[in-house]
């Protein structure tokens, strides 16, 4: 079963984070996010990209300022 939150950075929506399996989480930014200059990346180890982040482990939750719920 997967799971998706919301990730918003200073109140602006910056893309989602999903728990794909246990052992599978990826982070995409959101299009409008990525193409604001004025917007700083999640992390410094997930700098702005149009590709998809892939781990077998969660990323920080310390690096996620709000998260809303999207699916269960």
């Amino acid at each position: 079963m997967s799971r998706a939150v919301k990730v918003y950075i200073k109140g602006k929506y910056a893309g989602v984070l999903e728990e794909k399996d246990r052992n599978h989480y990826s982070f995409r930014y959101d299009d409008a996010y990525y193409n604001d200059p004025d917007t700083p990346p999640v992390s410094l180890t997930m700098p702005k990209s149009q590709q998809e982040y892939s781990s077998a482990f969660l990323f920080c939750p310390s690096l996620l300022m709000e998260i809303n719920k999207i699916s269960a």
